[in-house]
Formats: structure tokens, sequence, C-alpha cells
């Protein structure tokens, strides 16, 4: 399985590998997937290549800082 967020990251991510390749490596190194893809990535060298999904991360803060408002303009 394969989270809607590492997704998300992988979509920004695959500028920089082959998401063939994290598969084919992630399926080499955890045949029996014991180890989820996030945890595999996280502890590979595929860590240093994720890069967060720059729209979501921007709609993230919108959202916050339009609830920032709303909450303190109440007080």
């Amino acid at each position: 399985m394969i989270t809607i967020d590492d997704l998300e990251n992988l979509g920004t991510s695959i500028k920089y590998f082959s998401l063939l390749n994290l598969l084919h490596d992630y399926s080499t190194s955890v045949p029996d997937r014991i180890v989820s893809l996030h945890n595999y990535i996280a502890t590979s060298d595929y860590k240093n290549k994720i890069y967060r999904n720059k729209y979501v991360y921007q709609k993230t803060e919108e959202i916050l800082n339009m609830t920032k408002e709303i909450i303190y303009s109440n007080v």
C-alpha cells in the first residue's frame, strides 16, 4: 500500500529518480514486504530525494492562516 501522503510526495519527487527504480529497489530490499514503502524510503538513500508537494503545502498553509484569522478575530 502507498499512502496518499507518499503519493503526493512521489508526484513531486520522481523528477529526481525513476518510480520504477524505487519500486524495484524496494522489492529487492524488502521481498517479504514486512517494511512499508514509507519506512523503506525513510531509511534508504531515497530519503534525500523526497520533496513535499508544493501545491498541497501551499493549500495547507492557506487553510491554517485562515483558521488563525477566524480564531483570533473572535478573541
